[in-house]
């Protein structure tokens, strides 16, 4: 799928916000697939995305790589703080290792703000999935594949905050 639309890029058919928003959306929807079928954000491809948004994020959002970087590493250390806290008190694991790199990949995507509503509106549309599951399933643990949602949602966020931008 990326290389037709490289293919179709490098021939002049794609402009290259619609290129963007394609390489964006196919990394994305190949992670929401894997992660709902195997529970697994592979490390390979959340890489890719994590280059690819270092190299383009400063060109989106106007911020130096510098400034990406630490807010993806600060991202990381917030997120595995709240992690271990949430063990301490409950004694078991709250989010993955693969979904904690997977925000901090799209930390280099979005800023602060945008990645705050991203993830608030991955964890609402999760929230019926866990309600389903819980209440219909026969087992009272539900894991949820929070990649898919954070998969859909940063489609939508990349769609409303990134966009527009690219047509000035």
């Amino acid at each position: 799928m990326s290389s037709y639309l490289a293919l179709q890029f490098a021939t002049g058919a794609l402009p290259f916000h619609y290129f963007i928003f394609s390489l964006f959306s196919t990394l994305l929807l190949l992670l929401a697939c894997i992660d709902w079928y195997y529970l697994l954000l592979p490390n390979p491809i959340v890489g890719a995305l994590i280059l690819t948004g270092v190299g383009l994020s400063p060109w989106l959002l106007g911020l130096n790589v510098i400034s990406i970087l630490i807010t993806a590493l600060s991202c990381y250390v917030l997120l595995w703080l709240i992690n271990r806290l949430y063990f301490a008190f409950k004694k078991k694991v709250g989010l993955g290792q693969g979904d904690m790199k997977f925000i901090v990949a799209l930390a280099t995507w979005f800023d602060v703000q945008q990645l705050a509503i991203l993830i608030i509106s991955a964890s609402l549309t999760a929230i019926p999935f866990y309600c389903y599951h819980y209440l219909y399933s026969h087992s009272k643990i539900v894991i949820i594949p929070y990649g898919t949602f954070l998969s859909l949602s940063g489609i939508g966020c990349f769609y409303i905050y990134h966009m527009p931008s690219l047509f000035d």
